[in-house]
């Protein structure tokens, strides 16, 4: 019986272990989200080569030819980018 006992709580302590790297993976992954856009002048012509960053951070991309960037930020919701 106290056998039964300890084994139960092992595989009780491995399943919570499990679960809890499951859910900390699945935060990770989704606090990372891609942003794209193009950078525009006042004309409304594309900018190639603008810098573009995130707010308060060093994160940051450069435009292609056509003004194109995409960049990964931490939350879509909440960041805010600087050209």
């Amino acid at each position: 019986m106290l056998e039964l006992n300890l084994h139960k709580k092992e595989f009780l302590s491995q399943a919570f272990v499990c679960l809890i790297i499951l859910l900390l993976s699945c935060n990770v992954y989704a606090q990372n989200s891609k942003i794209k856009g193009v950078v525009k002048d006042d004309q409304g012509e594309t900018v190639p080569g603008a810098t573009v960053v995130e707010k308060g951070s060093t994160n940051g991309v450069s435009t292609d030819l056509d003004g194109n960037f995409e960049i990964s930020v931490n939350d879509i919701n909440t960041s805010i980018l600087v050209f």
